[in-house]
């Protein structure tokens, strides 16, 4: 039972923190972790968390041209 709980909420963990991600490495200005996490109904420590992995594995930049329009 806890696992099929757990498991969606680390999607929209997961979804919120690469949306956070490429807001960001495309320059998206006033996005904040708070309020994608709102958006996402997660918390934003758990964001800021996985956010963090994905930054640096990929190596991201704010306005990163590998990820702009």
């Amino acid at each position: 039972w806890a696992a099929s709980v757990a498991a969606p909420a680390l999607a929209a963990v997961c979804a919120a923190a690469v949306e956070y991600a490429l807001s960001l490495a495309q320059g998206m200005g006033g996005v904040t972790q708070t309020s994608v996490a709102r958006r996402y109904g997660v918390n934003a420590s758990s964001l800021a968390i996985r956010y963090g992995q994905i930054r640096d594995t990929l190596e991201l930049r704010p306005g990163d041209p590998r990820y702009g329009d």
